[in-house]
């Protein structure tokens, strides 16, 4: 009789075939790099087939191993998915709320005593990637982008937009900051992953001049950009909503007045469902309120007690 592979080698093929790297998928599954390639020769012998190629970049798919992949992974989705189903909703399970980092670090997390007042147990967790709500036991998130998920309930949260901010330090009397042109005698932070912010930001009139002979610092995060800009080491552009609390309190300053719509906004997205659970609804309202809220504040419109609540109720 022939022996199948087991369910624990075919669940370490479906990680290893996410990343596409050893390394990674040892730490997710918190295994050994050695112990998952002999489950994957193991894997390779019982099937018959090549899975993967191994390059000087990381593994690649053979073909035939990219259509095992699509199999595997669509069967042990649909097998979490039947599972939870099967298992009776325990009230007292945690929320499992995903949000970007840099969202997560600087606005959500000063925050989230209040969110656990009104919803028990939430868990938070940070995401660099795309989620997967099945795979991940993820309930609802927080999602950057362009509003375009389709397998998802998509409601929107807040535009972005990026001011130039500083610590006061930075801006002395041999270097001021008051036209773009004086830029050049300065230092730009910017994430990798963001580095066209820059050129977003001063516009095709401008482009190159006005950045000529200006430092660079790029960083791995728009949160280390933060970090950065406190410790005066360069200007950064930032969404104003995270650095709230250091602007009031005169760590970071805005400079100039130009500013900038960002490329993306910021949603909230959770599996379709009818109804919509009580504690997400809820979630999305203490969402929704308190971005409005602090979002007016930070306008200089009115000060926090005089901001209503507005009522909202997911469809």
């Amino acid at each position: 009789m022939r022996k199948y592979p087991s369910i624990n080698h075919l669940r370490s093929f479906q990680v290893i075939g996410r990343h596409l790297n050893m390394v990674r998928a040892a730490e997710e599954l918190h295994l050994s790099s050695s112990t998952l390639s002999y489950q994957m020769h193991m894997l390779e012998e019982q099937l018959g087939v090549k899975l993967f190629i191994r390059t000087s970049r990381g593994l690649i798919f053979t073909p035939c191993g990219e259509e095992v992949y699509k199999e595997v992974d669509e069967s042990l989705q649909k097998l979490t998915e039947s599972l939870r189903r099967l298992t009776a909703i325990d009230i007292d399970a945690p929320l499992v709320v995903t949000s970007p980092p840099t969202f997560a670090t600087r606005w959500l997390l000063p925050r989230f005593a209040t969110l656990q007042r009104m919803v028990k147990n939430v868990e938070l967790r940070v995401s660099t990637v795309d989620v997967n709500f099945v795979r991940d036991h993820v309930d609802c998130a927080i999602l950057y982008g362009d509003g375009n998920w389709p397998s998802l309930s998509v409601n929107f949260l807040r535009d972005e937009y990026l001011v130039l901010v500083c610590a006061p330090g930075v801006v002395a009397e041999e270097k001021p900051l008051r036209q773009l042109s004086d830029l050049r005698h300065h230092t730009l932070l910017s994430a990798r992953r963001w580095a066209h912010d820059w050129d977003d930001w001063v516009g095709p009139e401008e482009g190159v001049d006005a950045l000529h002979g200006a430092g660079r610092l790029v960083l791995e995060s728009r949160n280390l950009v933060i970090e950065a800009a406190l410790n005066g080491l360069g200007v950064a552009l930032v969404d104003p909503l995270m650095v709230q609390r250091e602007l009031r309190c005169g760590q970071l300053i805005k400079v100039l007045s130009k500013r900038l719509e960002g490329r993306g906004s910021y949603y909230f997205a959770f599996p379709h469902s009818d109804p919509v659970p009580e504690r997400i609804n809820l979630t999305y309202q203490w969402l929704i309120d308190e971005i409005s809220k602090h979002a007016l504040i930070d306008e200089g419109i009115c000060e926090p007690e005089a901001v209503g609540t507005p009522i909202v109720k997911l469809g």
